[in-house]
């Protein structure tokens, strides 16, 4: 079984991933889904969703099919190195909203073509240099090899593009899903 890891931090957009979680638990047998966060205390979503993680950061397994980072604000620092061996193995790491400023704010899209919710954020990051390869999208996902990015309002094409890279969901299921 492939693990997805799903960090959400307190106060995390919980319409971000909200179809990537339900394909892979309810059209799948393949992944098992399990969700991080700096502690194990209670999080609660934007939208007053509380959900108790399964993982502390410390906790997330090395081998992960997929590590998804959602919006939300947190205290994110311990996840560089478990993003930066997600991205360096090859393995998919994506990021959308908040999550991709924090990939951006370690150095981690300066190779690759990229999004987000706005450049000038990533500019104000010292470890930004890829201005060049930003794609400005505030509805479309943007994957480039095993990175994928996206815009707060580009959930339902983040979506499909993670479920498309992981490169066993059934066409049939993806076809109900928006174009990435």
């Amino acid at each position: 079984m492939k693990n997805i890891t799903i960090v959400i931090p307190n106060h995390f957009a919980d319409w971000e991933y909200s179809l990537i979680a339900p394909v892979l638990h309810s059209f799948t047998t393949n992944y098992r889904v399990r969700y991080a966060a700096a502690d194990l205390n209670h999080k609660t979503s934007m939208g007053a969703l509380r959900v108790i993680p399964d993982l502390s950061f410390a906790d997330i397994p090395a081998e992960n099919a997929a590590l998804i980072l959602i919006g939300g604000p947190a205290a994110r620092a311990p996840l560089a190195a478990h993003c930066e061996r997600q991205k360096t193995d090859g393995n998919l790491l994506a990021a959308i909203c908040d999550g991709a400023w924090f990939l951006a704010a370690n150095g981690l899209l300066n190779d690759r073509r990229h999004t987000g919710n706005h450049l000038d954020a990533y500019r104000a990051e010292a470890t930004y240099h890829n201005a060049a390869q930003y794609q400005d999208s505030q509805r479309e996902a943007v994957r480039d090899t095993n990175l994928i990015t996206a815009g707060a309002m580009a959930a339902p094409a983040f979506s499909r593009a993670v479920l498309e890279a992981l490169g066993d969901i059934p066409a049939e299921v993806l076809a109900y899903l928006p174009a990435a």
